[in-house]
């Protein structure tokens, strides 16, 4: 399990000892260090800044030192794994070879290290922050606390089992409920979660967190029970920014779209609402419950996928979260955290995306079965395709055939699928990658260093491969080949296979994979 941010390795800045002076903290901002930054302070006159930074030495470690909040401290750095600082798992096509078949794939993500500084005095607090804000980076200022008080209260009931509860249990009277609890919302911040188990006020100060009224959320109610999302979603909106959205929560499932929201799985109604909520852009909305009713691997991958999608539409929006989930904060990635099961506010962006373990097989046309009923097409299989199928922390996650289009001095890639519960997470477009550059380089069928090709209906997906400079968009057509065509071709050239492909009204782009550094 992760540590907390509180369990972070934090260095004491004293007079007596100075392992994480100023003069070191000015050196590691002018060798660009570190990246991000924010103050602490609390109520029990703690004084301190969190430091997020990269290529730190170990020798820092020596520093360590004894402190209440800072839980564990006799760990070694805290290493967040962010799978978008790596360069499009850049590791992959230096040297695939280790990887198919059957072998572990170790992505070597650029780590990142998160620091806490405790300053002795808060003299002492705004000399460091002097020397970042001169170092260019932003922090907020510790003046910004908010008080919420939450006071509850309903009748004191004195029926004949309220009475004797009371006096099983010794509960004076369950009609009480108070709260005090302090934030900072000042300055620019996207996305803040309150967390805490059930009945610990999560509602209450959702109710009460924005001075201007802003009422709690329900994605689950206003959608009509005789329309499919695809039209309930911003009727009034474009087609492209609907898909987009359904596409960026992880709502990839085509055939999803044209059904009712009231039909579909709990993981697709979360997925749903939250793509209604990006193309809304609410300046300010609180969202109850957040994941609280699907499974905990959607929630994990859709709460990633959803921050991403909100930050990148929406960047001047507000979002607050209240959940009873603790294995969504890493994959949030919120601005701040309000933690009502030990009182503590977190400010700035402590939580970092978990590694996702990603192991690639070459395997046989067995595996399509676990995949077909994700696959929105009724296609015969490719004549002799390769098979690759990815698994994510162990899970099965993706699937990608390839197969030999040499009269072309090509490969072509064909039913690529990625798993409902993954969709979003960003793995699908860069598996596909690393399968076209090893073909590029020579380790696919016969050994040919053959481009690969790959034709898709997507709209998002077709957008997202125009962005990539290692993909070229050969061919737009508004419907498929003539099928006749393509069967003739398939009797001559021997193969059993006699339905053809293409006939069909489709719009589909063809895109050629020219490798990692753009060259043919």
């Amino acid at each position: 399990m992760k540590p907390h941010p509180y369990d972070w390795p934090v260095f004491r800045c004293a007079e007596r000892n100075k392992p994480f002076s100023i003069n070191t903290l000015k050196k590691l901002i002018e060798k660009g260090k570190i990246w991000d930054s924010d103050l602490i302070s609390d109520r029990n006159g703690t004084y301190g800044a969190w430091l997020v930074a990269s290529g730190l030495a170990p020798k820092w470690a020596r520093g360590i030192a004894d402190l209440s909040d800072a839980g564990n401290l006799q760990q070694e750095f805290y290493k967040n794994l962010a799978p978008e600082d790596i360069e499009d798992f850049e590791s992959f096509s230096k040297n695939p070879s280790r990887v198919v078949p059957r072998k572990q794939v170790s992505v070597p993500y650029k780590p990142q290290y998160g620091v806490i500084v405790i300053c002795d005095t808060e003299k002492h607090q705004e000399e460091v922050y002097g020397t970042l804000k001169k170092g260019g980076l932003s922090m907020q200022s510790r003046n910004h606390l908010k008080t919420i008080s939450i006071r509850n209260t309903c009748s004191d009931f004195d029926s004949y089992r309220a009475a004797r509860v009371k006096s099983l249990f010794n509960a004076e009277s369950g009609c009480n409920f108070s709260l005090d609890v302090e934030v900072d919302l000042s300055g620019d911040w996207n996305i803040g979660v309150v967390v805490g188990p059930s009945g610990s006020g999560k509602t209450s100060i959702g109710q009460k967190i924005f001075d201007d009224g802003t009422k709690i959320h329900d994605y689950r109610t206003n959608w009509p029970p005789d329309q499919p999302i695809i039209d309930a979603i911003a009727p009034d909106g474009s087609f492209d920014d609907v898909t987009g959205a359904l596409a960026s929560v992880g709502l990839g499932d085509v055939p999803a779209w044209l059904r009712p929201f009231r039909v579909l799985s709990n993981g697709e109604q979360f997925r749903a609402g939250l793509a209604r909520l990006i193309c809304e852009k609410p300046a300010r909305v609180v969202i109850d419950e957040f994941t609280s009713v699907i499974d905990r691997r959607v929630a994990q991958i859709g709460s990633q996928a959803f921050q991403k999608a909100w930050r990148r539409s929406n960047p001047s929006g507000q979002i607050i979260l209240l959940t009873p989930h603790y294995d969504i904060l890493d994959w949030v990635q919120p601005d701040w955290v309000l933690d009502l099961q030990t009182g503590k506010f977190a400010r700035g962006r402590l939580w970092q995306r978990p590694t996702i373990n990603v192991t690639i097989f070459k395997v046989n046309q067995s595996y399509w079965k676990y995949f077909k009923p994700h696959y929105y097409l009724d296609l015969p299989m490719p004549p002799a395709a390769e098979y690759f199928v990815g698994t994510a922390d162990g899970e099965l996650a993706f699937h990608l055939a390839v197969s030999p289009l040499f009269t072309a001095n090509a490969y072509r890639a064909t039913r690529l699928v990625v798993m409902p519960e993954w969709q979003g997470a960003g793995i699908g477009v860069r598996l596909l990658e690393w399968v076209c550059q090893y073909h590029l380089e020579g380790k696919g069928r016969h050994g040919r260093k053959y481009p690969t090709f790959f034709h898709t209906s997507h709209p998002q997906l077709c957008a997202a491969l125009r962005r990539r400079p290692c993909w070229i968009n050969t061919k737009r057509s508004l419907y498929g080949d003539s099928k006749k065509k393509s069967m003739e071709s398939l009797i001559k050239s021997g193969t059993k296979i006699r339905a053809g492909f293409g006939g069909h009204f489709r719009a589909i782009s063809s895109f050629k994979y020219i490798g990692r550094e753009g060259n043919e």
